[in-house]
């Protein structure tokens, strides 16, 4: 059983990249923004600036893999941390690429991450660890690598005495993080976007 390593930004992008997009295909957030079953390198390109915004807002070393090669990723911020970059800050990071690889997607992308920051400001209880990003490879899927993931972040968050916050768009994902001790702390989302929940998990 592979354990548990911390991202190597030089290394792993490419791959860590590729894993998250494979996860995502059908995410009902992603094909709000990109379109129903939209190409993989379009679902691959938007996660990895996400995952790039998730490692400078955490100050990097604080995303987890597991698997060679890598199977399954999961982005944390810690407690303090901004979890929504700003707009520059996300065009800084690359992803001024959205006007020229899916301009149409553009206003989709706005509004989804304008519901997200919306929830997070409401939601959000500092200090908390924050579970921005989990993806296992779909040929992964099944065999426990995503809750290994998780619960590495857990075990640091009841260390740390704080609770854990995430959102996701898949009604799927809310029965599977209740097993993992989440709760839901609000459903709903705004205008058009597709239903969203913030999720929180209290120390032990």
């Amino acid at each position: 059983m592979s354990a548990l390593r911390v991202y190597d930004p030089r290394r792993d992008e490419v791959q860590a990249a590729a894993v998250l997009g494979r996860a995502f295909a059908r995410d009902p957030a992603v094909e709000y923004m990109l379109g129903t079953a939209p190409p993989l390198r379009r679902t691959t390109w938007l996660l990895r600036q996400g995952m790039r915004a998730s490692d400078a807002e955490a100050g990097g070393g604080h995303i987890n893999l597991v698997g060679d090669p890598i199977a399954g990723v999961a982005t944390w911020i810690p407690p303090g941390c901004d979890p929504i970059p700003s707009f520059w800050r996300h065009m800084r990071l690359g992803g001024y690429g959205v006007f020229w690889r899916c301009p149409r997607a553009l206003p989709a992308v706005l509004r989804r991450d304008a519901d997200a920051e919306e929830r997070y400001r409401r939601d959000l209880e500092q200090p908390e660890w924050v579970l921005d990003l989990l993806g296992v490879d779909p040929a992964h899927q099944g065999t426990g690598l995503g809750r290994r993931l998780v619960q590495g972040g857990l075990d640091r968050a009841d260390t740390d005495g704080v609770p854990v916050y995430l959102q996701t768009y898949r009604i799927e994902n809310v029965a599977w993080y209740r097993t993992l001790g989440f709760g839901v702390v609000s459903d709903g989302s705004r205008g058009d976007v597709p239903r969203g929940w913030g999720m929180r998990r209290m120390p032990r």
